[in-house]
């Protein structure tokens, strides 16, 4: 995890397109609290404290099927779960824990890389670790490994493509940027 804008701390997540990844609450509810889910800012699941709402995508925002019967809610924890994920469910996840005393949040940066990257990376003998530290990009993987970036920081993106003219043929090595070291 890092330390985003204004100290939110936001978890960094990956996973292989096709697989499960599930988004941790770190809590064993009390069964006192709401705890609800966001991503980019439309609410796709909920539990009430008493259970007696419980809601998953369509049911929880009126129509939209973005993650339509993709999605898992650990009743106990509040933890998510997405099912056979797919490269536009990209994005940044809040969680809200809201009890009567108190909210607290917790901001995920999901990462679902497809097969493409993948390939490219060990083709070339890179491989794709979860932390994402890489110590050299191979040119050829270069524009996918930056619309990754994209689709998870823009500004961040938009530095990378700053540094295009650096590349060399046998690759690039950046490291700290924005906390990152790739």
């Amino acid at each position: 995890s890092f330390s985003g804008f204004f100290g939110v701390d936001i978890v960094e997540v990956s996973v292989k397109e096709g697989d499960p990844v599930t988004l941790h609450t770190d809590v064993e509810t009390n069964q006192q609290e709401d705890i609800k889910w966001y991503f980019n800012d439309i609410r796709i699941a909920e539990i009430s404290g008493d259970l007696s709402d419980i809601c998953t995508d369509v049911q929880c925002n009126e129509g939209t099927e973005r993650f339509r019967d993709r999605l898992k809610l650990d009743h106990q924890t509040g933890s998510l779960t997405i099912m056979n994920t797919r490269t536009t469910d990209s994005g940044l996840y809040e969680l809200k824990i809201i009890s009567s005393f108190s909210i607290s949040e917790k901001t995920f940066s999901v990462t679902v890389y497809g097969e493409s990257l993948n390939k490219c990376l060990k083709s070339h003998n890179y491989y794709w670790q979860a932390s994402f530290v890489l110590s050299r990009v191979p040119y050829c993987c270069y524009d996918l490994l930056q619309k990754r970036y994209i689709a998870r920081h823009q500004l961040l993106g938009a530095l990378l493509g700053n540094l295009r003219p650096f590349l060399m043929s046998n690759g690039l090595q950046f490291s700290n940027i924005l906390g990152f070291t790739c």
